[in-house]
């Protein structure tokens, strides 16, 4: 017998959903709109095709949740991307304030399309450095995460350690 689904199942994806938002905020933080065309060479994606590349992996995750077929995004102009990434990330979340997810399809989610978004987020921080505008050191442990807070102007970013 399948682990029914829970609201803690919902929270803890939830929260991570929380903390992919407040990390990507705090890497396009204080950036420049050249930022999201930087071309570090060697074929390494531009800021904004990753961001397109996270909403394109964002729809798979929220076709899962919702039990219906991917809705891939359509890749909007560079200006666009972080708009369009956020607003599939607030859809995500509303999907989980409405439908508790199964155990096993959220430790799926979790070990494929949220930890891909992780890497990728952690792929715009390096980015930052090599553009020389590193993102503030913060302690993550302390951060203001909070569930159902997606919106980057919503965001409560640290200011130092």
């Amino acid at each position: 017998m399948a682990p029914q689904p829970t609201k803690e199942t919902n929270l803890i994806l939830r929260h991570l959903l929380a903390t992919i938002a407040y990390r990507l905020t705090k890497c396009l933080a204080d950036g420049e709109d050249e930022f999201m065309r930087f071309d570090s060479g060697s074929g390494v994606r531009k800021p904004f095709e990753i961001l397109y590349h996270m909403s394109s992996v964002l729809s798979f995750c929220l076709a899962e949740i919702e039990k219906r077929d991917v809705i891939r995004p359509v890749a909007l102009p560079e200006e666009q991307a972080t708009t369009q990434f956020f607003n599939l990330l607030q859809a995500t979340d509303n999907a989980l304030t409405g439908k508790e997810v199964e155990l096993d399809t959220a430790l799926k989610l979790i070990q494929g399309p949220l930890a891909d978004m992780l890497t990728h987020v952690g792929q715009l921080a390096l980015l930052r450095r090599y553009y020389n505008k590193p993102i503030q050191a913060e302690n993550f442990m302390r951060a203001k995460v909070q569930i159902g807070v997606i919106a980057p102007e919503k965001q409560e970013l640290a200011t130092s350690l």
